[in-house]
């Protein structure tokens, strides 16, 4: 006997029947193999030129602007920085841990290395 549906593999199954009598045959049909084609198109963007960023304010530009007279205060008004950050006192620097930062003025570190922060400085 030959099972068939459409959708569903064919079974073939072997019975033998005695003459005049009945038997009766199960046959397990499991669904038939799907395949399927996907196709990915994608565009590769160009690679960055440039992995960092960089600005400078002169003196007369932070004297003319309304800001605090500390590092953190002038450092916030470059783009990316925020001081958005768990410790008072921090800044962040495009998303980077506020301890990872260096703040250097007049090629001097000024940093307190265990908060991210600077050391007592006036300006």
């Amino acid at each position: 006997m030959v099972f068939e549906i459409p959708g569903f593999e064919t079974v073939e199954e072997n019975a033998t029947v005695p003459l005049g009598g009945e038997i009766g045959v199960n046959a397990v049909m499991a669904p038939e193999g799907v395949t399927e084609t996907i196709q990915v198109f994608a565009v590769v963007p160009t690679p960055i030129e440039a992995t960092e960023t960089s600005s400078n304010a002169t003196a007369e530009e932070v004297n003319a602007l309304p800001v605090g007279r500390t590092p953190f205060a002038i450092a916030e008004l470059q783009p990316g920085l925020t001081d958005n950050t768990p410790n008072g006192g921090q800044v962040t620097i495009n998303g980077s841990f506020a301890y990872d930062n260096i703040f250097l003025i007049d090629g001097v570190d000024v940093n307190d290395n265990l908060f991210g922060t600077s050391n007592s400085l006036y300006v």
